[in-house]
């Protein structure tokens, strides 16, 4: 299954470096890769494709997140527009053959297995893990708070948050410059290829 593997390099890169929950990139569909104002983005939320199944965890986890420069060097959007040439809905997922949360259960396993290869063997270790540790980057930064609410959807319980938070796209795209992940993000997806080859 191409779009699988494709998954295995992409899905942990982007719960890192976008702070996307496990599901939430399991589930792109090749239309919720975008671009406004010469920012590339994707755009999570419950809006669906025929014969496609979406959902998000609440309502503010709806969102766009500008995709990092580290991935778009890594050919990020050539790869989504291979996607959608073929015709294929998902991104990540091949259409007739899967379902989100058969792919998503899959991958978690699949990555559990990854870090065990390379000597991590805590329990905690997990996919999701991915998204607290872009969560932190994002604290040791100092950004904004209600920019990294508007980032990682959690919910805005303030009550600016109550009447409206809207962050731009071009705000959000500011501060994930300066994230300095901390490693390298190419030698990350090797890693990643090399144990779907």
């Amino acid at each position: 299954h191409q779009a699988a593997k494709s998954g295995h390099r992409w899905v942990p890169l982007l719960c890192l470096t976008m702070g996307l929950r496990r599901m939430e990139a399991v589930q792109l569909l090749t239309s919720d890769i975008r671009k406004a104002g010469g920012i590339a983005y994707i755009s999570v939320n419950e809006i669906s494709d025929p014969g496609a199944e979406k959902s998000i965890k609440t309502d503010s986890s709806a969102r766009e997140i500008p995709i990092p420069e580290a991935i778009l060097k890594l050919g990020f959007l050539d790869f989504a527009a291979s996607v959608s040439a073929r015709g294929q809905t998902y991104l990540f997922i091949d259409d007739a053959n899967d379902t989100t949360k058969r792919y998503a259960d899959e991958l978690g396993k699949w990555f559990s297995r990854v870090c065990d290869s390379v000597g991590i063997t805590s329990r905690s270790k997990v996919l999701h893990s991915l998204r607290h540790t872009f969560c932190d980057l994002l604290d040791e930064a100092e950004i904004d708070a209600r920019i990294q609410i508007a980032i990682t959807g959690h919910a805005d319980k303030t009550m600016r948050g109550k009447y409206g938070n809207k962050v731009s796209l071009k705000r959000k795209y500011k501060a994930m410059l300066v994230l300095d992940y901390g490693f390298d993000i190419e030698a990350s997806a090797r890693l990643m290829e090399a144990t779907t080859s």
